[in-house]
């Protein structure tokens, strides 16, 4: 257990602006794909359909930079993950709308 004066050099890392950069980027391809094949099924709530698709390609952009990234402490995880995964979920509802229209 840290104690509490570190815990802000275990939630920052090494690199977390580096996580936050990364994951959109190595999202970005299974966004796409995804976006893909949402249009082929017609969806009818765009908004939702383009964020669940940015959330599933954050996923996969996480699970990409989990491979190299160098900080792997919970409280770094938790954050600045979660921050990345979020923001390919927020552009993906505002991109849902566009990219999604039939």
């Amino acid at each position: 257990m840290a104690e509490p004066a570190s815990w802000g050099a275990l939630v920052l890392g090494t690199a977390w602006w580096s996580c936050l950069v990364c994951i959109p980027l190595f999202a970005a391809v299974p966004f796409v794909a995804l976006i893909g094949a949402a249009r082929n099924g017609a969806p009818t709530s765009l908004t939702r359909t383009g964020a669940a698709a940015g959330l599933v390609a954050g996923a996969f952009g996480a699970a990409a930079y989990a491979l190299h990234g160098p900080d792997d402490l919970v409280p770094f995880i938790a954050v600045w993950y979660s921050a990345a995964i979020g923001l390919c979920a927020l552009v993906g509802a505002l991109l849902g709308r566009r990219l999604l229209q039939w």
